[in-house]
C-alpha cells in the first residue's frame, strides 16, 4: 500500500460518504496531477470503479465476486 495514494482514497471515500460528488473528487485529482493507472484523465466512472473495488477493502475478487481476504492490508 502506498500511503500517499491510500490517503487520497480515504479522503475520497469520506467526501462521498458526506454526500459529496464524485465529479468534485475527479476534478480535484486531475487538477492536483494525481495519475490514473492508464494515464488518462479521471472520470466519475473510473473513480466510482476504484472506490467500489473490493481490493481497497482488503478483499480478493474474481469476476465481481469476493472470494477471499487479500494478502495486503485494507485501505478502508
Amino acid at each position: 500500500v502506498r500511503e500517499d495514494e491510500a490517503t487520497l482514497i480515504r479522503e475520497a471515500v469520506e467526501h462521498v460518504r458526506r454526500r459529496g460528488s464524485l465529479r468534485a473528487v475527479a476534478r480535484r485529482w486531475e487538477a492536483g496531477g494525481v495519475p490514473t493507472v492508464t494515464g488518462k484523465p479521471w472520470t466519475t466512472q473510473v473513480l466510482r470503479r476504484l472506490l467500489m473495488s473490493a481490493r481497497i477493502a482488503g478483499l480478493r475478487e474474481y469476476h465481481g465476486v469476493v472470494v477471499a481476504e487479500a494478502t495486503w492490508p485494507a485501505i478502508v
